[in-house]
């Protein structure tokens, strides 16, 4: 376990680093291409993040729960990290949509974090099964922009801005949970659909 929080924590730092990226260019366009690097070092490096390891519970079951709580603590240990030190920098100042993004996120209704959070679980269950299957960047360097552009909720990359923009409260909290669960809720339903229809083709 010791080894799967170390990774975790790794896993988290990258993603953080992706989402200082992505505040400090101002073209946000360019910004979400860019966050992109953070899960794909995760996954050259083998690293272990939530939302890459979630859809894990289709195969292993709740047996696979206390090891996916021990990387979700990694993760938020990692991004906690880098949103604390980033603000003593001068990158900082470079971060003028913080502010509004994570407001837009905590004035949200927890049904619409949640449907965005499932959506964002089902986009990365994608990118990160395209990666597997070919260990080709592209369909990460797609995927990533896509649920930045598009609203929806990435847990580990929310816990970076939370951090950042020192937002967290018992609001906050309540809200990430939400996205913690709506995130395995996406991020299992495109493999528990496949090995749905695996069973019923043996039949």
């Amino acid at each position: 376990m010791f080894k799967t929080l170390i990774k975790a924590i790794l896993a988290g730092v990258f993603i953080a680093l992706g989402g200082v990226i992505y505040l400090a260019v101002e073209n946000h366009y360019i910004g979400s291409l860019l966050f992109a690097t953070g899960l794909y070092s995760v996954l050259v490096f083998e690293l272990s993040l939530y939302t890459g390891k979630a859809s894990n519970l289709t195969e292993q079951g709740i047996s696979y729960a206390l090891e996916l709580a021990v990387i979700l603590a990694g993760n938020l240990i990692g991004t906690l990290a880098v949103g604390f030190v980033v603000q003593y920098t001068r990158t900082f100042a470079k971060f003028t949509a913080l502010e509004g993004l994570v407001k837009a996120k905590l004035e949200d209704t927890p049904l619409s974090i949640f449907i965005l959070a499932i959506l964002c679980g089902m986009v990365m269950y994608t990118a990160v099964t395209l990666y597997k299957k070919s260990v080709n960047p592209v369909g990460v360097f797609v995927c990533v922009p896509l649920f930045i552009l598009t609203g929806m909720e990435h847990c580990i990359a929310n816990m970076f801005y939370f951090t950042a923009a020192n937002a967290w409260s018992v609001h906050t909290v309540v809200f990430m949970l939400v996205m913690i669960a709506g995130n395995a809720v996406g991020c299992n339903l495109i493999p528990l659909c496949c090995k749905m229809q695996e069973a019923r083709g043996k039949r």
